[in-house]
């Protein structure tokens, strides 16, 4: 695609990290970097030319968000071997060793489930069931896969879990559901949640190495945009000031968690420095800096398993 973006990569796996949907492993992101590597860019060469209005179509870069640990255990020595610099955008809660649960859930979906939409069938039986399951059922009346056209990797199992989770069920009641199926599977989250986010001292290190570090708000909210503006400037106030205090410099990047922002979000980055970001999707051209497209990697994958060139 001839315009300047960036590529989202979430979820890796190896011997030390598991396989899930959309994790790949260390050649097959070999294979994007070596295949774009005329046209992907050092991440502060990127910043720069991003900032002063200098991008051209084919530059290209490479993004990371969530700061999982698999990230920096796969992918860095690969970026390491390349001569790459990449984004990297931290929640910061999970460095310091709250837990987030979404991700502890994403294992349990996998680790528990011969598949993934076993995992659908059983949660949308259990929700259906539950005290939410009027509500459920009134609010998917406002449901169609074809919303999430933006994301073309997701299944309809995918899209209508995430509607279910995201729009119907506040964080309450969806962590119930999901706490009471671990609890009837026998899964210990503490257990799962071990080893799958970086700490202090990687990102630091990430840091050192040239990479450039970046915002993701501090606990990673599915939907800011729905927030008010106190909860939505808490949640980046304390993430930029976390960074801050590890990195000794200000960031001044962000990428939005779960693609969500609205004006208000944009004007509380803003404030607080933040002169580049990026989205999730490829939407059309955008004016603002801070809304940089970016190409998932499964559709980069696909591509070239298609014959797509760069």
């Amino acid at each position: 695609m001839n315009r300047p973006h960036g590529i989202m990569f979430h979820h890796f796996h190896n011997h030390l990290h598991y396989a899930g949907q959309g994790s790949i492993d260390a050649e097959a992101f070999r294979s994007i970097v070596r295949h774009y590597k005329k046209r992907l860019l050092p991440a502060e060469t990127w910043y720069e030319k991003a900032t002063s209005g200098a991008l051209e179509p084919l530059d290209m870069c490479i993004t990371f968000d969530d700061a999982l640990m698999c990230q920096y255990d796969v992918a860095g020595p690969i970026l390491d071997e390349a001569g790459l610099t990449a984004f990297w955008f931290i929640n910061t809660s999970v460095v310091e060793g709250a837990p987030e649960k979404l991700e502890i859930y994403r294992k349990f979906r996998h680790l528990f489930f011969e598949t993934v939409e076993e995992f659908y069938d059983r949660f949308f039986k259990l929700a259906s069931e539950s005290r939410w399951g009027e509500a459920i059922e009134k609010g998917l009346r406002n449901y169609s896969h074809a919303h999430y056209a933006k994301y073309p990797f997701y299944t309809p199992g995918d899209t209508k879990f995430r509607y279910i989770r995201n729009y119907i069920l506040d964080k309450n009641g969806y962590e119930e559901l999901m706490d009471e199926m671990m609890a009837d599977l026998g899964a210990d989250a503490d257990e799962l949640g071990r080893n799958l986010w970086m700490g202090v001292d990687e990102i630091r290190d990430l840091h050192r190495r040239g990479h450039v570090i970046g915002l993701h708000s501090h606990t990673h909210p599915v939907d800011i945009a729905g927030m008010p503006e106190a909860a939505q400037r808490e949640e980046y106030e304390t993430n930029h000031r976390k960074l801050t205090e590890w990195l000794g410099e200000a960031p001044t990047t962000v990428a939005h968690p779960a693609d969500s922002y609205n004006q208000t979000t944009l004007s509380i980055l803003k404030e607080l420095g933040i002169a580049m970001g990026f989205e999730a999707t490829m939407r059309p051209k955008t004016s603002s800096p801070l809304t940089l497209p970016r190409e998932d990697h499964a559709t980069v994958l696909k591509s070239l398993k298609n014959g797509g060139c760069g």
